[in-house]
């Protein structure tokens, strides 16, 4: 299993911040590598997204679960199906004097164990720069409003 931790300080609210992390359809105009993003279904504190991404020349796929706390400002999901075998994580958002921090939490172990030795650290390079795209595109949108 690999694991990280992103933390970003952010100079806007944190109820803004985690508005936009709530609009996932949104991520594919920040994260280079997610061809496309699909909202399933969407409920009031929930939503099902399949995941179309390209890393390194691989196509990856997969489907979450993703639970949204309004009040906590947290966003929790789990992997339903898809090439990772597991994947877990969330998303904290907290206000802090000069605007919010942001902090990731992500687990996940890729789907064939022969070549996770070799896949899991290109994956999680890959998962941390898709991140910090989405945190800097969603912080230059809010800047920009």
């Amino acid at each position: 299993m690999t694991t990280f931790e992103l933390i970003k300080q952010i100079p806007c609210s944190a109820d803004a911040v985690f508005e936009e992390l709530c609009h996932m359809e949104r991520y594919v105009e920040s994260m280079k590598n997610i061809e496309r993003l699909t909202v399933l279904s969407r409920a009031e504190h929930m939503a099902q997204t399949r995941w179309d991404a390209a890393l390194d020349g691989r196509k990856l796929t997969w489907t979450e679960e993703d639970m949204y706390d309004q009040e906590a400002r947290r966003i929790e999901y789990r992997l339903i199906e898809g090439d990772f075998s597991e994947m877990t994580g969330n998303w904290q958002v907290e206000d802090t004097a000069d605007g919010c921090t942001v902090t990731l939490n992500v687990s996940f172990a890729f789907g064939i164990p022969m070549l996770a030795m070799f896949v899991e650290p290109i994956l999680k390079r890959k998962l941390e720069e898709n991140s910090h795209m989405l945190l800097d595109g969603i912080e230059t949108y809010l800047n920009t409003k």
